[in-house]
């Protein structure tokens, strides 16, 4: 996969090899989390730093450090 900044349904769907609609429901809960942190959020959209962060347990850049 490319590199992106922000990430979308598919390419969640893709990450974890589930369905569009749970990648969706993904992407709705880890924006009410950073809406709840203050940040201002895209519906349908996520950071791909944060989506690393809470699903893989590092960050992208700490990845890249570790290969």
């Amino acid at each position: 996969m490319e590199c992106k900044s922000i990430y979308n349904a598919s390419d969640i769907e893709r990450l974890l090899n589930c369905k569009k609609s749970k990648a969706y429901y993904v992407i709705k809960d880890l924006n009410r989390e950073l809406s709840a942190l203050g940040s201002k959020v895209t519906a349908g959209k996520i950071p791909a730093s944060y989506f690393h962060k809470r699903y893989m347990g590092f960050l992208e850049s700490e990845k890249s450090e570790n290969v």
